[in-house]
């Protein structure tokens, strides 16, 4: 079963943490699973119809994508923390433009008119 969890990090802190979550799928892949079917491969080439060597290559080969599968659900995880973190990079980007034009906004409109100052 598969479950949810959270915690919080510093928005400039995701792309580190997700680069630790994708480089242990990925060492995962390649110390055990790329072994794995290689092994596999190599026993169907060499089992001449063996049938508990097929069987056992077909358990495998099932095993294998198990694992696979679990690796590409973490990395759809990965995918859409990352989505996040460019959705609210170019939130922030958005919101830096918008107050400069409202503090202009502001200034101009408390900025005494030039008529009025030389009137006084």
């Amino acid at each position: 079963m598969r479950v949810n969890i959270s915690y919080s990090i510093e928005l400039d802190d995701i792309p580190e943490k997700v680069s630790e979550l994708a480089s242990k799928e990925i060492s995962l892949m390649k110390k055990e699973l790329i072994p794995s079917l290689e092994d596999i491969v190599n026993n169907l080439t060499i089992s001449n119809g063996d049938i508990n060597r097929t069987a056992t290559a077909a358990s495998e080969l099932q095993r294998v994508g198990t694992e696979i599968d679990k690796i590409a659900i973490k990395i759809a995880d990965c995918t859409n923390i990352l989505s996040g973190f460019l959705n609210a990079q170019i939130q922030l980007a958005n919101q830096a433009k918008e107050v400069p034009v409202e503090q202009t906004q502001e200034e101009e409109s408390n900025e005494p008119e030039a008529s009025d100052a030389e009137s006084s």
